[in-house]
């Protein structure tokens, strides 16, 4: 199996049937070579070396499908939809991955063939870039296409996910994107999703989780937040908050998965203690504090996440909407770059620690 997998790791991850038999397996010993758990079908014609496909993530595993479809199609098909964002690595919520998805160059026919969906429509020259060897479509057009697949069409949840993963990587700002869908996109059918989830999405989110929270905050009417807001702290560091309410005096954390069971691991209660230090230093300005994680951000209880978001931000305006103490907020436009990129670093040491185990 050395040669199998010498060769598959050359073409990112999956040998053919054609591959396999000029090394001379039969179709037999390809059977066979299933059966005994040495490789994986891929798809139909298409396996991988288990010892290595194994290790992989679903989404890496999606990845290499789309590698083998996009090798065997030829350069005039691109990779669009949700398979361009998997090979963007995207965030997404609620996005399925089981079929391939491409789109001609020239055109073509709109059709599902062996789990390829091969859309209908053109792309431009313009709206293609390679990534990791790969064409596929720019982040934006992925984000937006995507948004109008079947079972996407009424989920604007999802919707402000990719929108938002598509601003991000993008740079795009919301006026542009409205712009956009009315000058290029105006004639695509089912972009209705698109158009309602740009007014919530931003691309300032860095997580699912955040974009979700923007979601929430919309569906349950909650003032709309600041979001990635630097504050000096008392100690002249620098502190970045996910969410601020100015006018309420209040921030806002999406945890994500943070662990608080630590154990007996030293350095995640090193990371929690200083992670409470840097929550009290804000606090020191007179500001109220809101945290959640995924579990409430779920259907069954966002309305109550929301209830208790919205009374945090009453408390805080009932305690501190009098004070004079000023919240020294930073320009990110103003810092040194290698500033931010230090506490950026030590943010994200210190979530890995929290999330270790």
């Amino acid at each position: 199996m050395d040669d199998v997998t010498a060769l598959a790791e050359s073409q990112g991850g999956y040998v053919t049937r054609g591959q396999l038999r000029s090394l001379g397996s039969s179709d037999f010993g390809i059977a066979k070579a299933v059966r005994a758990g040495l490789l994986r079908k891929v798809r139909h014609g298409t396996y991988a070396p288990a010892a290595t496909y194994d290790r992989l993530e679903g989404d890496d595993r999606y990845r290499v499908n789309v590698r083998a479809v996009l090798d065997k199609l030829g350069p005039e098909y691109v990779a669009s939809h949700r398979s361009s964002c998997a090979v963007h690595r995207f965030g997404t919520f609620r996005v399925t991955n089981d079929e391939v998805d491409v789109t001609r160059r020239g055109g073509t026919r709109g059709r599902i063939e062996a789990g390829v969906r091969f859309h209908h429509g053109t792309v431009r020259d313009e709206d293609v870039i390679v990534v990791d060897g790969l064409p596929v479509t720019e982040p934006l057009r992925a984000s937006i296409e995507t948004t109008t697949l079947p079972t996407l069409r009424r989920d604007v949840e999802a919707g402000v996910v990719l929108l938002s993963e598509g601003m991000r990587l993008s740079g795009t700002t919301r006026e542009q994107v409205v712009t956009l869908l009315d000058d290029r996109f105006g004639s695509w059918p089912s972009t209705s999703l698109a158009r309602i989830a740009v007014t919530i999405a931003d691309g300032r989110c860095e997580t699912v989780g955040e974009s979700r929270s923007l979601y929430l905050f919309a569906r349950h009417k909650l003032p709309v937040p600041e979001l990635q807001v630097w504050v000096r702290l008392p100690d002249g560091t620098l502190a970045r908050v996910d969410f601020l309410w100015l006018q309420h005096r209040t921030f806002g954390e999406f945890d994500g998965a943070v662990k608080y069971a630590l154990g007996d691991a030293a350095e995640p209660r090193r990371a929690l203690y200083d992670e409470k230090l840097r929550e009290d230093a804000l606090r020191s300005y007179a500001m109220g504090a809101a945290r959640w994680g995924w579990v409430d951000l779920d259907g069954s209880r966002s309305a109550s996440t929301a209830r208790r978001i919205a009374a945090t931000l009453e408390q805080s305006v009932r305690l501190y909407g009098k004070s004079r103490i000023e919240i020294p907020v930073v320009d990110p436009a103003a810092l040194d770059q290698s500033v931010v990129s230090a506490e950026v670093l030590a943010a994200t040491r210190r979530l890995e620690s929290l999330t270790a185990g």
